[in-house]
């Protein structure tokens, strides 16, 4: 898959879709580094693009980049109010930062 979405992106760089996807694909292989490139980039192209911002927010999460991690997930509220997931994930990532606060 990372091979496909790498040859579509020689030809279309600036894709949400497609970077979102890359992005799932370095995830899954534990690149968090690069998962988190491809979201971003994605956001440039479509600020307003509510999976790859939870994915972001998502990953963000996994490596401990907490306050950022927040931030997306209070983005992705704002701009669809009705996801209790989100809600779910922004409280989590409050709870994990207290923790740290406490340590």
């Amino acid at each position: 898959a990372k091979d496909l979405y790498l040859s579509i992106l020689k030809h279309a760089p600036q894709h949400p879709e497609t970077n979102n996807n890359l992005g799932l694909t370095y995830r899954n292989l534990n690149q968090m580094k690069e998962a988190i490139n491809c979201f971003k980039t994605a956001l440039k192209n479509d600020e307003n693009y509510i999976i790859a911002l939870n994915n972001l927010a998502k990953c963000q999460q996994e490596v401990n980049l907490i306050e950022e991690s927040i931030k997306n997930f209070e983005k992705s509220l704002k701009l669809n109010p009705n996801k209790k997931k989100e809600i779910i994930g922004i409280l989590s990532c409050q709870t994990i930062f207290l923790l740290h606060l406490g340590q």
